[in-house]
């Protein structure tokens, strides 16, 4: 969610910075008010739009990994079982902040979309009464409601809002009315409870209250120029009603107003003419922009391919064999060391022999990758894992022997040995809950793993150095009757 929302954010502010700089200043309002209104759809759609991207793949007898998955279970020895389910303390506190973190989120986003979902609802229902309580002119198939508030001319839907005392005093030029009957036919009013609905659900994004300032600014122009047409020789006496007729009163949210304030940019766009070569230039442009979105904002899918690479071990003197009998072969050998314990089935690595070994290896090295990744257990070089300093705090609560059995350098110590050291002392730490098959379950909760860190810097440098394949479990597997 918080990539769609960055992807739709960025994307959308892409689109209004062209807009600023291409369209902004150029008399075509309807192309603008089209490109706005797309623009913003755009951007909230264009994530879901899929590329594939094709990479090679490495071929899995070459993949690296030797690491303590990060949910704690914790394999060594060659009587250790791999069938134990094991949670870290760490990160049961960590899952748990982040859900009252993802809660309390979700509670603000409500409450304040709530309120501005309020003032919408609120906002048309004084429309409504304002309709019902006043009385209604048809005019060139829009309604003018008239009200007895002083208030400034206002359309929403097909309804235009005019002072009854003015109206029927002849004080409401012919311009102002007809200005907001091109709000009405042209029905800005959806444009504006579009953004409106957006911004209420989107309060958190800024690029949306550009766009609805756009967006509104760009209805001006287009009743501007449906008052004007093409008798250029009313635009003083056009100019000097709208100068006649600033704002006084407030208006509802969401109606579109012929009182918007007047600026420069207004009055030069009333004589403001386009030539017919920039209007393709920037509509040319504007393709390479949707592309480049395209690109950069849709979300992509990785499709791997096979890589073949030489053999990394001569296969001299193996039978020649299927990929199915290479597979079948390699299972027969692995099942000697499944066992079965309390109803669960594991294995143990330790019942191979040196043979075994061997001859697994060669199966293994002589199969595809596709064929190796579906076995239960893979030959890989051994990887470093990442250094990881425990806190103070972490450390001091290691010190209690009913919560913690405490391993040093992969030799047991009593939890008080802790006091000798500091915190800072250790470049890599382990933490898993005991299962109940563990030698040591019942005499502590948690086994904990610590390195000082001039064992893991050797221990780094030999593990980073060792090219030597060996079997390791897929650590995250687990096997069930």
């Amino acid at each position: 969610m918080i990539a769609y929302l960055i992807n739709t954010t960025l994307c959308a502010l892409l689109l209004y910075v062209v807009y600023a700089l291409l369209l902004e200043n150029e008399n075509r309002h309807l192309f603008k008010r089209i490109y706005l209104l797309a623009g913003l759809v755009f951007s909230l759609l264009v994530p879901f739009i899929v590329l594939d991207i094709n990479i090679p793949k490495i071929p899995a007898n070459l993949e690296m990994f030797y690491n303590i998955p990060s949910d704690g279970t914790i394999v060594s020895g060659a009587d250790q079982h791999y069938f134990a389910e094991t949670t870290t303390e760490s990160g049961n506190r960590s899952s748990a902040l982040h859900v009252n973190y993802f809660l309390l989120i979700i509670v603000i986003y409500i409450t304040i979309t709530s309120l501005f979902l309020f003032r919408l609802l609120r906002n048309y229902r004084q429309m409504l009464i304002q309709v019902h309580n006043n009385d209604i002119v048809e005019y060139r198939g829009a309604k003018i409601v008239l009200v007895k508030e002083k208030i400034v001319p206002h359309s929403f839907g097909r309804y235009i809002f005019i002072n009854a005392e003015n109206y029927y005093g002849g004080l409401v030029p012919e311009e102002i009315i007809f200005h907001e009957l091109t709000h009405v036919r042209q029905h800005h009013t959806y444009d504006i409870l579009f953004i409106e609905l957006l911004i209420a659900f989107g309060w958190f994004n800024p690029v949306f209250y550009l766009y609805r300032d756009k967006i509104r600014q760009n209805h001006e122009f287009l009743a501007d120029e449906a008052v004007i047409g093409s008798n250029k020789a009313i635009i003083p006496g056009y100019i000097a009603i709208l100068l006649s007729h600033i704002p006084q009163n407030k208006k509802i949210s969401f109606t579109s107003n012929f009182n918007f304030i007047i600026t420069k940019k207004r009055l030069v766009m009333m004589t403001k003419m386009t030539s017919k070569k920039r209007v393709w230039c920037s509509s040319v442009a504007l393709i390479p922009v949707f592309i480049t979105a395209i690109c950069v904002f849709s979300t992509k899918t990785v499709a791997q391919q096979d890589v073949s690479l030489p053999p990394q071990q001569s296969n001299e003197g193996v039978e020649i064999l299927t990929q199915e009998d290479n597979v079948k072969k390699f299972n027969q050998i692995f099942e000697k060391c499944i066992t079965e314990k309390d109803g669960k089935k594991g294995f143990n690595l330790g019942y191979f022999s040196k043979d075994d070994l061997d001859r697994m290896k060669e199966l293994f090295l002589s199969m595809s990758p596709e064929q190796q990744e579906i076995l239960p257990i893979t030959f890989q070089r051994y990887k470093a894992p990442d250094e990881k300093i425990p806190t103070k705090e972490q450390f001091e609560s290691w010190k209690d022997p009913a919560e913690y059995g405490v391993w040093l350098d992969d030799k047991r110590i009593e939890n008080s040995e802790l006091n000798r050291y500091q915190f800072s002392d250790f470049s890599l730490y382990y933490v898993s809950k005991l299962a109940k098959n563990a030698k040591n379950y019942g005499k502590h909760v948690y086994q904990l793993d610590l390195y000082t860190t001039t064992n893991y810097k050797e221990r780094k440098a030999r593990e980073e150095t060792d090219t030597t394949l060996h079997l390791m479990p897929y650590i995250k597997m687990k096997m069930t009757q």
